[in-house]
């Protein structure tokens, strides 16, 4: 302190004649007034410290976060895995229900078109039963026609012989 002290006075001295102003010394400083009074240095709070405890609290801060924002992730990843094998699960249900389905759909189509068929050949059947019967009705028609046609001209040469 003596040291301080004394290169203060020197300072003082050297100061006072110098410049020799007439203001208060700032209290930050060791400079000394125009009454020769050493203004002691104020010690400044140290803010490094509380700054350093500020960056902490922030690291920690964003840790949490980061932590936070993790889990919920997570948490979402897993309700999509769930979701997703739900939806599976439906699909397969819905896949066994579609296949039976179809399957009683072809059946049905099966017997349907076995049906058409036995269908259509006894209409065809039919078909061919009455062709073959009126074939026979004209058959018959044109047998009998000619029989007429025959008897006629056996009367009509007969009465020319005779004449």
């Amino acid at each position: 302190m003596k040291n301080k002290n004394e290169k203060a006075m020197e300072k003082e001295e050297e100061w006072k004649v110098e410049k020799a102003p007439r203001r208060r010394a700032s209290p930050f400083s060791n400079a000394i007034s125009t009454d020769g009074v050493i203004v002691p240095k104020k010690k400044k709070k140290k803010k490094k410290k509380k700054k350093k405890k500020k960056k902490k609290k922030k690291k920690k801060k964003k840790k949490k976060k980061k932590k936070e924002e993790e889990e919920e992730l997570e948490e979402e990843k897993e309700e999509e895995k769930k979701k997703e094998e739900g939806e599976k699960k439906k699909k397969k249900k819905k896949k066994k229900k579609t296949k039976k389905k179809t399957k009683k759909k072809k059946k049905e189509e099966k017997e349907k078109k076995k049906e058409e068929k036995e269908k259509k050949k006894e209409e065809e059947k039919k078909k061919k039963k009455k062709k073959e019967e009126e074939e026979k009705k004209k058959k018959k028609k044109e047998e009998g026609e000619k029989k007429k046609k025959k008897k006629k001209k056996t009367k009509k040469t007969k009465k020319k012989t005779k004449k």
